[in-house]
């Protein structure tokens, strides 16, 4: 019989994260544009070399150093980490792929073997010839698609859509009447999905870190801009 183990006290949560919705003026709202503008095309840079290694050494250092010329230690830090975990995310939805395309065509080969409106055990044939046909045809696609998703991971080469897959393919349905939204609208929804305005905490310091601070009293943000190096 299993022993259970002594009752213990699980330590609070050291952390927080804070999402909401900011009202700046429309001074600061250029301002935050620019600035996510300008940080979003570095974490596509970023993201895009991330990519390019696939296994092995990230390079994250080096990566950190490219970036902070261009913006500042810790946005390079902010950056990079959200690289590593945007391909780590990719890698771990090309896994699980693996396995739903795997299970399926087990399910598929396991009913093609007994026959046509037969039953063998708890697997049961289908149930006519028209069905079968289709079905085998069905495994060939998704034996296709598996070899496709097993290259991947091989080579680790993973796909990433900074903004979205989702809004990126409503982009070719922009034509249709039922879409909700313009051409216009759809621009400034991946526009804003593409922005990087994002900062890891620090624990020594108050309100967040030194890059992003929010009072949640006095209801103030305070935001450091990136700024580019001397070259010095």
């Amino acid at each position: 019989m299993r022993r259970l183990a002594a009752p213990f006290v699980v330590a609070p949560p050291t952390g927080a994260r804070i999402r909401t919705r900011l009202r700046p003026s429309a001074a600061d709202e250029r301002v935050l544009c620019a600035v996510g503008e300008h940080l979003g095309r570095l974490a596509g840079q970023d993201l895009a070399v991330r990519c390019r290694l696939g296994h092995g050494d990230d390079q994250r250092t080096d990566r950190k150093r490219a970036l902070t010329s261009a913006s500042s230690s810790r946005w390079a830090g902010a950056l990079t980490r959200s690289s590593n975990d945007q391909w780590q995310r990719a890698q771990r939805n090309l896994l699980d792929a693996r396995v739903g395309l795997r299970r399926a065509c087990r399910t598929i080969q396991a009913r093609l073997a007994v026959p046509v409106g037969g039953r063998d055990g708890r697997v049961r044939g289908y149930g006519s010839r028209a069905e079968r046909f289709h079905k085998q045809g069905r495994l060939q696609h998704l034996q296709a698609e598996l070899a496709v998703v097993e290259a991947r991971l091989t080579q680790g080469r993973v796909s990433v859509c900074r903004g979205g897959r989702r809004l990126a393919k409503r982009r070719h349905a922009l034509d249709r009447d039922d879409v909700a939204f313009t051409e216009e609208g759809w621009r400034l929804r991946w526009q804003a999905a593409r922005r990087f305005l994002a900062a890891d905490g620090e624990a020594d310091k108050r309100w967040g870190n030194e890059t992003i601070r929010v009072h949640p009293d006095e209801h103030w943000l305070e935001l450091r801009l990136p700024t580019r190096s001397s070259g010095r």
